[in-house]
């Protein structure tokens, strides 16, 4: 994950005509992160952190670390939906995602993710549907089904306590708005119909890997929660899902993944 820390550090790097350093927190690529990485599209995942300096500057180092990202050919920035953590400020996901696509020109914005069960799918196309009208061929959505918080601020969100049960359906009644073809008689999203943003599973179970599959969804795993599952999720996307080639470009790299070199030109992207 490349941190306000980071970007301070990457100024100075590049100032001195050296690689830019970073961890990464959602990595792209169609093979194996084995001996030369130059071709590996690299992403951020951006919890927006509060420092000392107060929200608003969080909000302004988003930004600066967007128009870093993609001068410096960075793939795609995530931004994560938490609530009720003073450390992080990226709550309101879609419109933190509108702020920053405002302010930077090509690089692949979206949410890494939307805790679905929090919200109605509908709503979920309509911010997602105006994003991707806003900033055509820029946005991704990714999606969750923990509460992204506590049990108090679970019930704050007037969250049904057994809505995660429901996510499967969730996921495909959001898909068939985006594709203009609602389960809903009568139903559609404004905006949202037929802008076909794409969707990402998240997870750090083979719960998530086991929907993807089925769904025919990329998935992203989250192996800073639960590294020790990572080989058996990925394995099973592998093998089961309908688009296999894209299962190590869904996953979320380690938090002990080395330092690489600032990405040039890739040979690889995701769709």
């Amino acid at each position: 994950m490349l941190s306000r820390r980071h970007i301070h550090a990457c100024n100075a790097a590049q100032a001195a005509g050296g690689n830019i350093p970073t961890h990464l927190a959602v990595g792209a690529s169609k093979t194996p992160l084995k001996g030369n990485t130059h071709d590996t599209s690299l992403s951020i995942l951006d919890l927006a952190h509060v420092g000392d300096d107060g929200i608003a500057e969080s909000f302004r180092a988003s930004v600066e670390l967007a128009q870093k990202a993609e001068e410096w050919g960075y793939k795609r920035i995530w931004f994560a939906e938490h609530h009720n953590m003073p450390s992080i400020a990226s709550s309101a996901t879609s419109v933190l995602i509108a702020h920053v696509a405002a302010h930077t020109k090509s690089i692949r914005l979206g949410a890494g993710g939307i805790m679905l069960p929090n919200h109605s799918p509908l709503q979920i196309a309509e911010q997602f549907g105006t994003l991707e009208t806003l900033h055509p061929g820029r946005i991704d959505l990714g999606l969750g089904r923990a509460p992204g918080s506590d049990q108090n601020t679970m019930r704050a969100l007037r969250r049904d306590p057994m809505a995660a049960d429901t996510f499967p359906s969730d996921v495909q009644e959001l898909q068939a708005y985006f594709a203009g073809q609602t389960r809903i008689s009568g139903v559609n999203a404004y905006p949202g119909k037929d802008t076909n943003v794409p969707l990402y599973i998240l997870g750090s179970s083979l719960f998530g890997a086991r929907l993807a599959a089925a769904l025919g969804l990329p998935y992203s795993f989250a192996s800073h929660f639960a590294p020790q599952a990572l080989e058996d999720a990925c394995g099973f996307t592998a093998a089961n899902s309908s688009h296999p080639r894209y299962w190590q470009s869904r996953m979320s790299l380690p938090a002990s993944t080395p330092l690489l070199p600032t990405p040039k030109r890739k040979q690889t992207s995701w769709p």
